[in-house]
């Protein structure tokens, strides 16, 4: 497990639940592995009971099962659940996106083109776990923009099946539209144009449903 250090100001459950779901989204904590309270606890280097209300705020996302005097076990890949997931984020980021058209300064076109630039840098250098995280800035940007970062962080429990999934994208090289899309999506805002803007975002999320076939197979022992 990579454990990174605590921010400022966060508390010892916030920490431990943070690290765990970077943990499960990037694979380190692989899909149908069981987990050790304990030995979580001394990686994390707190108390076991920060680290079992992580893990049962986790299990509430049903990403974690939790077995009484077993353990707990990192659930399996589950298209239904991603399918889920891919729906709710579908409806809060359309929404905020036509909301971004209405209400997006030049200011925040100027920090949108030149995440652009990056994400096209990473993409150029094959960084796949850097691109991931501008990934995630830049569709959390449209919520800052319009303030509705409390939305978002509601979408974070539910969109963990769905982040799960689209790091193996990430891994496989094989999302090389990541990009392209994201630009798409910002000259749409950027017209005011809603109705092209929610198009765009919804040929993009949907992107993954490309690649199911080949996941299923390549990944097969993680899947439920």
């Amino acid at each position: 497990m990579v454990v990174s250090e605590p921010l400022a100001k966060e508390s010892r459950k916030e920490y431990a639940l943070r690290v765990l779901r970077e943990n499960i989204v990037k694979w380190e904590l692989k899909p149908g592995s069981y987990v050790s309270e304990q030995k979580l606890a001394e990686e994390l280097h707190l108390s076991r009971i920060p680290v079992r209300e992580a893990l049962k705020e986790l299990s509430k996302s049903d990403i974690v099962e939790i077995y009484p005097q077993r353990g707990s076990k990192i659930a399996p890949i589950n298209f239904e659940l991603i399918q889920e997931a891919e729906f709710f984020r579908r409806v809060l980021d359309c929404a905020v996106t036509r909301l971004s058209c209405e209400m997006a300064t030049e200011e925040n076109f100027e920090w949108l083109r030149n995440h652009l630039k990056q994400q096209e840098y990473f993409w150029q250098n094959s960084a796949p776990d850097r691109l991931n995280e501008l990934d995630s800035e830049y569709h959390m940007y449209y919520y800052k923009i319009c303030n509705k970062m409390r939305c978002y962080t509601k979408l974070q429990e539910m969109n963990i099946h769905f982040d799960r999934l689209r790091h193996i994208s990430f891994l496989m090289q094989t999302d090389c539209k990541l990009v392209d899309d994201h630009r798409r999506i910002f000259e749409a805002v950027m017209a005011r144009d809603p109705d092209l803007a929610e198009k765009r975002v919804i040929e993009h999320l949907q992107r993954y449903q490309m690649e199911k076939s080949y996941i299923e197979k390549a990944y097969k022992e993680y899947m439920e």
